[in-house]
């Protein structure tokens, strides 16, 4: 005899109706007990979330999900209380670290198969950028342990579960298509790195370039694997440390105080110095480790290979560059003065004739707002270089990039996000209207 727990008479039900429970699951909303129930059980799980409390919040989505399985709201919650949970990665056991992976996966997955597109409540990314990221940290990881037919195996895997989609893919192939030969290239998180290392990887390109993400600079492995070992590319980071030295880089106490890079010529000779204030980036006044390593990446270069920020890099990030950060495109150029003549030609050759711009029109990139996001930089690009001309009083050329803006990217398929940046275009395109 089976004994009832009536301690759980939610499970219960669902156990004793769990095949009616799946029949009428997808109109679980015309009935009202079944109605009550998940409602109950996605508002506790996603309270249960944001306590930070995972084990609560997984088993009060389960059931949401045992009830409606159709609710995307409830799968895309369980898919991060789940990644929450087994987010650390562990780099000595990689079945381990698989299984923990797809967990949250196949959630984010379900979340797509749904609706092409997500409207519930947004924690951090979308669900097609969730895979991205799962799939790209898992080849990391393997790139990491030497393993690069794992790291293969899990950027295609990836490509086929709805991540690394073309606008993404031909976003940081543009990205990477601003730099030149050699380049060390700065980025900010998983969709401006893990779509990078997955075309140096599957599609062997621009492994000339090294692709440092800032965050990740913080954790000692990844610094070592950089200036040891780049897996994914031939160039390793100039960073003139000792393992062990890395091994003991920590967070440091800081005041506001100027800092200065030496500048070289192609000689090698010492011509003179880039000077900015550098201010502490953590609250208790302290500087992170990747700021720590950005200045000893810099310094230990010497201008032998071009270094940039990618346009995605929030400020604090830049650590104060800004005003030797020069726009060359979808990239920031640390150049050694502040009247690079140079970089608005490349600007406008990367904008006008390096970056392509088919896939992020395509209908299917409407359905992923990060995408849409990150493809707001395609914008500021355009508008960075009608301005320049705009103050040129070079009216035909303004008006000629404004076209051609709008014929690459119309709002129709690429929709701004805001109204700061289409109120900006708009008076641009009024005067320049005015002029004419």
């Amino acid at each position: 005899m089976i004994k009832k727990n009536k301690s759980r008479p939610v499970l219960n039900l669902i156990i004793r109706f769990g095949v009616m429970i799946i029949v009428i699951s997808t109109s679980c909303q015309k009935i009202p007990g079944l109605k009550q129930m998940y409602e109950e059980n996605l508002q506790k799980g996603k309270a249960a979330f944001h306590e930070e409390n995972y084990s609560a919040a997984i088993r009060h989505l389960k059931t949401a999900t045992a009830i409606h399985p159709g609710s995307q709201e409830a799968h895309y919650f369980l898919g991060y209380a789940l990644d929450r949970k087994y987010s650390e990665i562990d780099t000595s056991n990689t079945s381990t670290n698989l299984k923990q992976q797809l967990k949250p996966l196949k959630h984010f997955k379900k979340v797509i198969s749904i609706a092409p597109k997500y409207d519930g409540e947004i924690i951090i990314l979308d669900p097609y950028s969730r895979i991205t990221s799962i799939w790209g940290n898992l080849a990391l990881m393997y790139l990491f342990k030497g393993e690069a037919d794992s790291a293969l195996w899990a950027f295609q895997k990836g490509k086929k579960d709805g991540g690394f989609q073309e606008a993404l893919i031909e976003y940081n192939k543009n990205t990477m298509a601003c730099c030149e030969e050699n380049g060390i290239l700065f980025t900010n998180g998983d969709n401006d790195t893990y779509p990078m290392l997955y075309l140096q990887t599957v599609e062997n390109y621009r492994t000339d370039i090294t692709v440092v993400n800032l965050p990740t600079l913080n954790a000692h492995w990844y610094i070592k694997q950089l200036k040891n070992d780049n897996p994914s590319g031939i160039n390793q980071i100039p960073a003139e440390l000792t393992d062990e030295q890395i091994d003991n880089l920590s967070i440091l106490k800081w005041k506001t105080q100027n800092m200065s890079v030496p500048v070289y010529n192609q000689n090698g000779e010492h011509v003179d110095d880039i000077i900015w204030t550098l201010r502490s980036t953590l609250i208790d006044q302290t500087l992170r480790v990747q700021d720590l390593m950005v200045m000893r990446i810099l310094n230990d270069n010497r201008w032998q290979r071009p270094v940039y920020f990618s346009t995605t890099v929030s400020r604090t990030n830049l650590i104060g560059l800004d005003e030797y950060l020069a726009l060359e495109g979808l990239v920031f150029r640390l150049v050694p003065d502040t009247e690079n003549s140079n970089s608005i030609n490349r600007l406008r050759k990367n904008v006008l004739e390096v970056c392509s711009y088919d896939a992020v029109i395509l209908d299917e990139t409407q359905n992923m707002p990060d995408v849409i996001a990150v493809a707001q930089n395609y914008r500021f690009c355009f508008f960075q270089l009608m301005h320049y001309y705009y103050k040129k009083d070079d009216v035909k050329m303004a008006q000629n990039i404004l076209h051609i803006m709008k014929e690459k990217l119309p709002e129709s398929k690429l929709p701004y996000l805001g109204e700061r940046l289409r109120s900006i275009i708009e008076q641009y395109e009024n005067e320049l209207n005015q002029i004419n």
